[in-house]
């Protein structure tokens, strides 16, 4: 069966937020520099129902999802712009979690567990093992294992209960039309004609990372040469291992300076021949067969060591091939509306406030 790209896209998004927030809870206490940094905002950031939501409890949110002390240089206006995105967040959840339990959808492991199995079952055979370790923070590969680890963690158990409840209760009734889905393509047809493409993972050491992590313990200041030599040599230290046979994803996750590396064990997705990844990256990739890995390839950003995960040639998609993913975006579209219909009707009924 194949695997729908809701499904997939869902997926990786809260094992993202999963991998970022892991060994934050709610308890943890923030660190003063952190707490400090935020002061600038109002004590009361929003009211529902007349009721305050409070300055700590969003720094509280906002420490959950980036740990890091701002820098210096981020100005109060910039982290403002981050207090609010993190605030709108709290506050759909708060609203999708009201609309969920009305309807009897209640965030538990037993659910998140079963919604798993039901994703993980309908992902093709052959790449079951790949994306299971992807997603899983130990590099897991049993599913049985994977779906304990992640069903234990409160964020995917309310992104897997949303998930049921925009497909049980938003998503009925938003019927597409043969009509609208020729229209579509008829309107669209440079999507269709699809360049070469290729699915990458990397794993990147930066020179500058490596400076960062090593100020204070010199004396002297060493020059940019410097540590760009440790960085060559570090990824040279990984080519070998990985031609050892480590696993890649496991580098990935803990050594490379790439924010991939943290979120999605080096996983960067499917680029276009021509497109905006860096030309160097594209010669590496384009250059090797699905599966394999490169040599060490450097950028401005540093070294790399590039693995296509998959490839596809260049085609051009006549309709009736495309009819299935333009019925899904036409939906998945439709549903997007209604649930933003939603939120805006509850937000008004609770009266909610932002006060940034």
């Amino acid at each position: 069966m194949r695997m729908s790209g809701k499904n997939f896209n869902l997926l990786v998004l809260f094992c993202a937020f999963f991998v970022a927030a892991a060994g934050i809870s709610a308890a943890e206490k923030i660190p003063e520099k952190f707490t400090k940094r935020w002061q600038f905002l109002p004590k009361i950031v929003a009211e529902i129902n007349q009721l305050p939501v409070t300055r700590d409890e969003l720094i509280q949110e906002i420490y959950s999802r980036y740990p890091q002390i701002p820098p210096p240089e981020a100005s109060n206006w910039q982290l403002r712009g981050v207090a609010k995105s993190v605030l709108d967040s709290m506050m759909e959840k708060m609203i999708v979690l009201r609309r969920m339990k009305a309807s009897g959808i209640v965030p538990s492991r037993e659910l998140a567990k079963e919604e798993l199995v039901n994703v993980i079952e309908k992902i093709p055979a052959g790449k079951r093992a790949d994306f299971l370790c992807r997603v899983s923070r130990s590099n897991e590969k049993d599913p049985v294992k994977v779906v304990d680890e992640l069903s234990r963690d409160p964020q995917a158990q309310y992104d897997l209960a949303r998930e049921k409840w925009i497909r049980e209760v938003v998503a009925p009734y938003t019927e597409i039309t043969e009509n609208s889905i020729h229209n579509y393509y008829d309107h669209n047809k440079m999507l269709f004609n699809r360049p070469e493409r290729v699915t990458i993972s990397h794993i990147l050491i930066r020179p500058e990372r490596i400076e960062k992590d090593m100020k204070g313990k010199f004396k002297e200041k060493k020059p940019p040469e410097f540590y760009d030599k440790l960085a060559k040599e570090r990824i040279e230290n990984i080519q070998s291992r990985l031609k050892k046979g480590e696993s890649f994803e496991r580098i990935a996750s803990r050594e490379s300076h790439c924010p991939s590396g943290e979120f999605s064990k080096g996983y960067l997705g499917t680029f276009a021949k021509g497109g905006k990844v860096r030309p160097e990256l594209q010669e590496a990739a384009f250059s090797l067969k699905a599966g394999e890995t490169s040599g060490i390839v450097k950028t401005k950003h540093g070294y790399h060591i590039i693995r296509v995960d998959d490839k596809f040639p260049a085609e051009f998609i006549p309709f009736w091939k495309a009819k299935d993913d333009i019925k899904e975006k036409l939906r998945q579209d439709k549903i997007k509306r209604k649930f933003k219909g939603i939120l805006t009707k509850e937000k008004d009924f609770l009266k909610v406030r932002v006060l940034l």
